[in-house]
């Protein structure tokens, strides 16, 4: 099952909330704006997982430490969701 990953980043904190295929919220917790943190809590989600996070000031630094990665293990371009078809 895919599982889609939100997060919230804020200077001290991020909110992580796991959704499936069909919107339903399958979990959700607060996570210290910690690189190895943050790369340990997106990890310990079952794959396919497909993280992703709004494009803001926390934007660089989550790029810069690897903490969001696809289910490859390649980084994100950060934001490409938004981005029109």
């Amino acid at each position: 099952m895919d599982r889609s990953i939100g997060l919230d980043v804020h200077a001290t904190s991020c909110t992580m909330a796991t959704v499936g295929p069909s919107g339903r919220r399958l979990g959700s917790h607060v996570v210290e704006t910690n690189g190895a943190a943050l790369t340990e809590a997106v990890r310990a989600i079952a794959r396919p997982r497909h993280p992703c996070t709004e494009e803001g000031t926390q934007s660089a630094w989550l790029y810069e430490v690897k903490a969001v990665t696809d289910f490859r293990g390649r980084t994100i371009a950060l934001g490409s969701a938004y981005q029109a078809a």
